[in-house]
């Protein structure tokens, strides 16, 4: 009877601990999503992308919940490129131009992701893998892989601190890596204050870009038949583009981590219908009856067939 006592009482005296799971690639990446957005941080940022390496020091910040992303050229050609809430402000120091490209989309400099990583777990698999060193930080190394081959491979890795995007690798199909960003140096702030260009001066020609109202799809004057499984419509919009009478339709389409933009226009001679490609940009411009459509976007050359074989002119 005592040995029976005995072991009930250190039965129910023992504590039991809760055994916690490890965060899943998904919880990252949430995670980290929710600190590109949140925190202040600065520092150096290296990009590689269509086949050229830039260097530029970086600065996001927030406050009062609204976001600002800045970049500033370190090498030639010098530039200031500045985020506030879908419109993007460039500065060309040396040609003293200013481009305002007018987005309804915010992007970050950075990387592209989608708003729920659970609903693109249907067309790509989310896994961790190893740690990693990236800018004297300690990474968790992420691997987006598609489930198809119409998307890109990526890898993320994740400082394990504070949950930002140290680096982010871009491979095609044969494994080889086409885009890649990553942090030199990383400093996360309590406070950055927000940036202000200058872009009133007599000495700058200032030019705007996409200054158009979003539209529905039923205006447009064409269709696409074969839009790829994941990916879904941004916007839509009517445009003039800048110095030219000539209309042009635009409609962007992303899976969140890619986007494709196809643009209708009028055809120019000069412009010849085909493929082109530079880094992980695919580009393919396609001619129907005195229209020319150009499919352009950050994925395999495959979908941009795919998207352009579905295009069709709307019947009067």
């Amino acid at each position: 009877m005592f040995k029976v006592w005995f072991w009930l009482t250190v039965l129910f005296a023992t504590p039991v601990y809760a055994i916690e799971k490890p965060p899943t690639a998904i919880e990252w990446l949430t995670q980290m999503q929710h600190s590109m957005q949140s925190l202040n941080y600065q520092g150096t940022v290296v990009f590689f992308k269509n086949n050229k390496l830039d260097s530029m020091s970086y600065f996001h910040a927030v406050n009062k919940g609204q976001e600002q992303e800045y970049l500033l050229s370190l090498n030639s050609p010098m530039r200031e490129i500045l985020r506030n809430e879908g419109n993007v402000s460039c500065i060309f120091k040396d040609s003293k131009k200013v481009e305002i490209n007018h987005l309804p989309n915010n992007r970050s400099f950075i990387i592209d992701l989608p708003e729920n990583f659970q609903h693109q777990a249907a067309y790509y698999e989310f896994e961790l893998k190893n740690q990693a060193k990236v800018a004297g930080l300690t990474a968790q190394v992420i691997v987006i892989k598609p489930k198809d081959e119409l998307r890109y491979l990526r890898k993320i890795w994740v400082d394990q601190q504070h949950f930002i995007p140290l680096k982010a690798e871009v491979y095609n199909h044969a494994g080889a890596i086409i885009e890649q960003v990553m942090f030199t140096e990383l400093k996360v702030k309590k406070n950055l204050p927000f940036v202000s260009l200058n872009i009133v001066s007599d000495h700058l020609k200032v030019k705007h870009i996409h200054q158009s109202h979003l539209q529905t799809r039923d205006q447009s004057k064409f269709v696409i038949n074969n839009i790829p499984q994941g990916f879904e419509e941004v916007f839509f919009m009517q445009m003039k583009m800048h110095g030219s009478n000539q209309a042009v339709e635009h409609l962007l389409l992303s899976d969140g981590f890619s986007s494709v933009s196809i643009y209708q226009e009028i055809s120019e001679e000069m412009i010849p219908a085909g493929i082109q490609s530079a880094g992980s940009i695919n580009s393919l411009v396609k001619k129907i009856k005195g229209f020319q459509f150009v499919v352009i976007g950050d994925v395999p050359v495959k979908t941009i067939q795919l998207i352009a074989e579905g295009i069709r002119l709307k019947t009067p």
